[in-house]
């Protein structure tokens, strides 16, 4: 991850320059690793930058465990030196407190969720000898949310398949929106608050495109441009109250700051109304109907 351009504040407020109680000289008492391809903003900042070989995460974070675990490594391991693994491996064995962020870098590389599985095994063998946590660098707006809910609401925080009726499934590199998008097995796609037209593999899109597809979001995009409907919301937080999740899981309550447009409903607003459609064309009862029938939803054109 580089968060000196992708999270601008988090390296003042979080990470390498604030200071705490029990860091009160900030970055002076503070060790940064960073471990990219490149070399990034947040790369020349840090005390060691391993630039690894694209692609070869897995291996790396391997050869931390084995060093951890008192095990000897190759001379070179996804291109860099065994005394630098060696060293780094030390630093964070030795640290008061170990600190892991890891962004889409090693989400979009060979390897995807596997990466993450090493990396959740190298924090775990970690805390045998200090005390070490690991976090997701998130990308778009309250993108924590969603996995706050569907967390407690399914038990899985991302590649949720609800196609089997009792029961919740997840299985990433199978049930995510891009490994079913890659094999072409969706017939409609509704794109939520995110732009999967940036965002999504160039194959993934040319098979969503064969099909419906509905984007629902605030703003023009890449996806809402190749969309077949665009709907437009209001924002959490800005012209619509809300909970919003801070990267750190953390929630927190907004309040509107302006006047929202007549006629553009909230998610909420929006989401019920399709769901009270789909109950007329099923004729069936909505669950909730009777608790919110002193709702009163602006009339979208483009919704109704």
């Amino acid at each position: 991850c580089n968060p000196m351009h992708a999270h601008p504040r988090h390296t003042s407020r979080y990470s390498i320059f604030p200071r705490g109680f029990f860091t009160p000289k900030g970055q002076m008492q503070r060790t940064i690793i960073s471990i990219d391809p490149r070399q990034t903003d947040t790369a020349k900042l840090a005390d060691i930058h391993l630039m690894l070989n694209q692609g070869h995460d897995y291996e790396l974070f391997d050869a931390f465990r084995t060093v951890l675990r008192g095990y000897d490594i190759p001379d070179e391991v996804a291109g860099i030196k065994k005394e630098v693994i060696v060293k780094s491996a030390e630093i964070m064995k030795k640290a008061k407190f170990c600190m892991i962020f890891f962004g889409m870098g090693c989400t979009h590389t060979d390897g995807h969720n596997h990466n993450i599985d090493a990396a959740i095994s190298l924090t775990r063998d970690l805390n045998n000898h200090t005390k070490a946590s690991i976090m997701a660098m998130r990308g778009h707006y309250n993108i924590t949310g969603p996995g706050q809910v569907w967390s407690w609401q399914f038990g899985f925080p991302y590649c949720i398949d609800l196609s089997k009726g009792t029961h919740a499934h997840m299985n990433p590199g199978e049930t995510s929106s891009i490994d079913l998008a890659m094999r072409d097995e969706v017939d409609c796609f509704v794109n939520v608050g995110t732009d999967a037209g940036a965002h999504f593999p160039i194959p993934a899109v040319k098979h969503l495109k064969k099909h419906p597809f509905i984007t629902v979001d605030p703003n023009f995009c890449m996806a809402s441009e190749i969309s077949d409907l665009h709907i437009p919301v209001r924002i959490a937080g800005v012209d619509e109250p809300g909970v919003v999740y801070r990267m750190d899981n953390v929630p927190i309550q907004f309040r509107s700051v302006i006047k929202g447009l007549p006629g553009v409903p909230s998610d909420e607003e929006l989401f019920d109304l399709v769901y009270e459609r789909m109950c007329e064309l099923t004729k069936t009862e909505p669950v909730w109907l009777a608790a919110k029938a002193d709702r009163k939803y602006p009339q979208n054109p483009a919704v109704s």
